[in-house]
C-alpha cells in the first residue's frame, strides 16, 4: 500500500508541474500577444490550444494568424470561435473576411445573415440582401475591362491613393516615380 501512496504523491506532483509550466506558458504567450509579436506567440498558442480550448487561447490563435495573413488557418479558428462561444462582432467581421479571402463568398454571406439574425438587425438584413443582390447583378454583366499590370510593377502592392478634398494623396514604396 505505501507505494501505491507514492506513485499517487509522484503523479500529483507531476500534474502540478505541467499545469504550472501551461501557466506560464500562456502568460508568456499573452506577453507577446499584448506586444504584437503574432509570430512569436503563434507556435505557444499552438502547443497550448491542445489542452486549453478557452475562448481566450482560441481568439488569440485566429488574431495571430489574421496579423500574420495566414488566413487560412485564421479561417478555421475564427469558425471554430463563432461556433463554440458568443464572441463579439469584431471576430465575426474577421471570420468573414478571413471566408472572402478564400473564395467562400456564400459561406461568408451566410455568417453574416446568421450574425445579423442573432442581433435581430432586420434593417441590416435587408441592406446585406440588397447588396449582394446587387453584387450578383454587377457580377451577371461580365469583364467589361482588362486590367494589365505595367512594367513597374511587382507582385506586392507598393502604391496607394485617396482623394482628400481637392487633392489626391498618394504612398508608395518605390522611389523615382514621376507623375
Amino acid at each position: 500500500m505505501g507505494s501505491c501512496k507514492r506513485l499517487l504523491v509522484i503523479l500529483c506532483v507531476l500534474a502540478a508541474q505541467f499545469v504550472g509550466a501551461q501557466d506560464l506558458d500562456l502568460k508568456k504567450a499573452d506577453r507577446y500577444f499584448a506586444r504584437t509579436y503574432y509570430s512569436e506567440a503563434l507556435p505557444i498558442y499552438e502547443v497550448l490550444v491542445n489542452e486549453n480550448r478557452s475562448m481566450e487561447v482560441m481568439r488569440n490563435l485566429a488574431d495571430c494568424y489574421y496579423y500574420t495573413n495566414d488566413l487560412e488557418n485564421a479561417k478555421k479558428w475564427y469558425r471554430a470561435l463563432v461556433k463554440g462561444f458568443n464572441v463579439d462582432e469584431e471576430y465575426y467581421f474577421r471570420y468573414i473576411q478571413t471566408l472572402k479571402a478564400a473564395g467562400e463568398y456564400a459561406e461568408a454571406n451566410k455568417v453574416a445573415h446568421d450574425f445579423l439574425q442573432k442581433s435581430n438587425s432586420i434593417k441590416a438584413i435587408d441592406q446585406l440582401d440588397f447588396d449582394i443582390e446587387n453584387l450578383e447583378n454587377i457580377s451577371a454583366i461580365g469583364n467589361r475591362f482588362d486590367v494589365n499590370a505595367l512594367s513597374i510593377n511587382t507582385k506586392n502592392s507598393e502604391f496607394g491613393a485617396v482623394k482628400y478634398g481637392q487633392s489626391l494623396i498618394y504612398a508608395g514604396t518605390k522611389t523615382g516615380w514621376r507623375i
